[in-house]
């Protein structure tokens, strides 16, 4: 059998083709599992795409996650290393102007504007079922 060089580019464009199209399925598959991952369904859930892909604001989203973590930073011990950093507040003078927002301050404003208090962070279902049903 005579190959040519015709039949080799042929088949290295069919390979590359096919290389690209595998690659562009892992693409979907991944970005399928981090929308799951993202939303918190697991595959047992039997969700289709099109309903995960109805996702609420980025905003909200990051306000509830932030709210995740200061409840479980709050229910820690008061000598844990984590909840000191939280309330520590650091010495020296601050700069001229408005002064930056911090973390606390962002958390802060999420509790007021979903009405939760410091004492429902005590509490993990209470906490977690008043942050799961916000809009907003």
């Amino acid at each position: 059998m005579f190959v040519t060089s015709a039949t080799v580019c042929q088949s290295v464009k069919d390979m590359d083709s096919i290389m690209s199209i595998l690659l562009f399925t892992t693409i979907i598959c991944h970005d399928r599992c981090l929308i799951r991952w993202m939303c918190g369904v697991k595959l047992n859930d039997r969700k289709k795409s099109e309903e995960l892909l109805r996702l609420e604001p980025v905003s909200l989203m990051t306000k509830k996650s932030r709210l995740k973590w200061f409840g479980h930073v709050e229910r820690k011990d008061d000598n844990d290393r984590v909840k000191r950093c939280i309330t520590w507040k650091v010495e020296g003078i601050r700069q001229r102007g408005r002064q930056q927002k911090t973390w606390l301050d962002c958390v802060k404003n999420d509790m007021e504007s979903l009405v939760l208090s410091l004492k429902d962070a005590q509490s993990r279902n209470k906490w977690r079922k008043r942050i799961k049903g916000a809009t907003g």
